[in-house]
């Protein structure tokens, strides 16, 4: 009995001297892996370029720089501050009126955190706009339009760059060889339908002004009309690529920003963003 109380008593002492490593709860590692998920997909729909990734890192790491000298500067003044509205609480315990010293130096202190703040959320800020100015218009709109998902959607298509044009090329062919009194008799409708098609493929809200856009698919045709078949075939991608390429972005809500400093102003897309450029 005795060896077994001292084994016990052995036992414990070994536990308080080696206490068992620190982990973090599953729940955690999941909730994190997740979050990470949901960023990798908003880095991989937007196809960010290696340049465009580097200028985020750095605007990410220097946005965590300012964070620990904001949390640091808070901490320095955490203790006076708890000194002012302490002595505050202690004046209204006791009922007895609050001195207009008290009121200054409460008002003093209110204004100093304010301050700070105010510095630090511009400073971010500021950041967020230098990442907003690096960005292409059809990224800025799919960043608008982005919601935050575990499996990305199969159905994401970039504005301004639509990849299946082969329908509209072969339409384009039709209408360069058909015969003038054709081309005049359908012109209006041809026009209409590409449009259609065009539209098919640009997502939700999306700007079209529809008759200045037929007069400008229209002027197209009839260049494509008079060139040489060798001419033709030496512009024909160039001349799809304008069909479809000039269309008017939705206007961006002016807080496009926030969800810069959300989703690209954060410890995690650093890491994220090395690991993808040394993938690529």
């Amino acid at each position: 009995m005795r060896h077994l109380q001292f084994f016990l008593i052995l036992i414990g002492f070994l536990l308080l001297q080696n206490p068992p490593a620190k982990s973090f709860p599953a729940s955690d590692k999941v909730e994190n892996i997740k979050k990470e998920i949901k960023l990798l997909n908003l880095i991989n729909g937007l196809e960010l370029s290696q340049e465009q990734m580097e200028y985020i890192i750095q605007q990410a790491e220097q946005a965590k720089r300012l964070r620990l000298d904001f949390d640091k500067q808070k901490q320095e003044r955490s203790a006076e501050n708890y000194k002012t509205y302490a002595h505050l609480r202690e004046e209204l315990m006791q009922g007895r009126e609050v001195s207009d010293q008290l009121k200054r130096h409460v008002h003093q202190r209110n204004k100093l955190v304010h301050d700070l703040k105010d510095l630090y959320e511009d400073r971010i800020n500021s950041l967020a706009v230098k990442i907003k100015n690096n960005l292409q218009g059809y990224q800025l709109y799919l960043l608008d339009q982005f919601k935050p998902c575990i499996i990305p959607p199969d159905n994401t298509v970039r504005i301004g760059q639509i990849k299946d044009s082969k329908g509209i090329e072969k339409q384009l062919d039709r209408i360069r060889s058909a015969p003038d009194h054709v081309f005049v008799k359908r012109k209006d409708n041809v026009s209409e339908k590409i449009l259609e098609a065009i539209k098919k493929h640009l997502p939700k809200g999306y700007i079209i002004e529809e008759e200045q856009e037929k007069k400008r698919i229209l002027t197209i045709y009839e260049n494509a009309r008079q060139l040489s078949d060798i001419d033709y075939s030496l512009k024909k991608a160039d001349i799809v690529k304008e069909l479809i390429s000039k269309y008017t972005l939705p206007k961006l809500p002016i807080d496009i920003t926030i969800k810069i400093e959300r989703h690209f102003l954060t410890p995690e897309i650093i890491q994220l963003l090395k690991e993808k450029l040394e993938t690529n």
